[in-house]
């Protein structure tokens, strides 16, 4: 496998030192893939991991429980829980030294016990930066760092393939370039894809997208999900027409339509 034909996510990191006057630093780390998910016919995964700036790096890897928030974003969780992944992998290396440029393969191994019970589990695999030589010889002349600098991934099983089913329940303009989405979730796996609006204006057969939403989940811990998008371009609704909400799945979802939903907007 080449890694130069796996998609990354550019990842920058950035800390902020204060003392007399201002200063600031960013570090770069590509991963890829940036989420795993494990399957009956899946039980093996390898993770790359570029270190993209101009100085040795080194990062810890751990694995984390986080519950997923209904507005968006994580809340980490402090115990395992019933549907946590991370009592079932094998992780190698745990610890990784990277020069500038230099690249390094995780590999992931699941082990799954007998008689599980066929739900979603899941747990967060995190890159955490530790100190180099250098943060070290900055504390020694008396500087202050407040570094934290870590990514978590998202790394799946799923005990059966059924599909969940979503449901757009409600799409409201909140200001004049975003808008308010209400989305129903049910089933035992979680969601992935792409939220997409379109736009045709009044007395117009021209569509456009004005706002977009890539790599989206409603995990089974949420039986309901408020997302905030703002649009695109520099789009604002102000004139009438009909906008359509479309969420299409992406990924082991890729052709599946997982809700779609249209409203009428009047001039504003």
């Amino acid at each position: 496998m080449r890694i130069m034909h796996t998609p990354y996510l550019f990842i920058f990191l950035s800390f902020f030192l204060t003392v007399a006057s201002s200063f600031s630093a960013s570090a770069n780390l590509l991963i890829s893939p940036t989420r795993i998910v494990f399957d009956e016919r899946t039980r093996t995964a390898k993770v790359y991991v570029i270190n993209n700036s101009s100085e040795r790096k080194m990062y810890r890897l751990q694995w984390q429980e986080k519950k997923a928030k209904s507005e968006g974003g994580y809340e980490s969780l402090p115990d395992l829980t019933s549907t946590s992944l991370s009592p079932m992998m094998r992780m190698s290396p745990s610890q990784i030294s990277l020069a500038p440029g230099e690249r390094q393969v995780v590999k992931l191994a699941l082990r799954k016990p007998r008689d599980l019970a066929e739900l979603e589990y899941r747990s967060h695999l995190r890159f955490k930066a530790l100190p180099n030589e250098k943060n070290y010889s900055e504390k020694q002349l008396g500087i202050t760092l407040n570094m934290v600098m870590s990514y978590s991934i998202p790394v799946i099983y799923r005990a059966n393939k059924s599909i969940p089913k979503v449901r757009i329940a409600d799409v409201r303009v909140v200001q004049p370039d975003m808008l308010e989405l209400k989305m129903l979730r049910t089933g035992k796996q979680s969601t992935f894809g792409l939220l997409e609006v379109l736009f045709t204006p009044e007395n117009s057969q021209k569509q456009q997208r004005v706002a977009v939403l890539s790599n989206f989940s409603i995990y089974p811990e949420l039986a309901e999900a408020k997302v905030h998008l703002s649009t695109i371009d520099g789009f604002r609704f102000t004139q009438a027409g009909e906008l359509k909400v479309r969420y299409v799945g992406g990924k082991e979802y890729v052709g599946h339509v997982f809700a779609q939903h249209s409203i009428t907007l009047k001039h504003q």
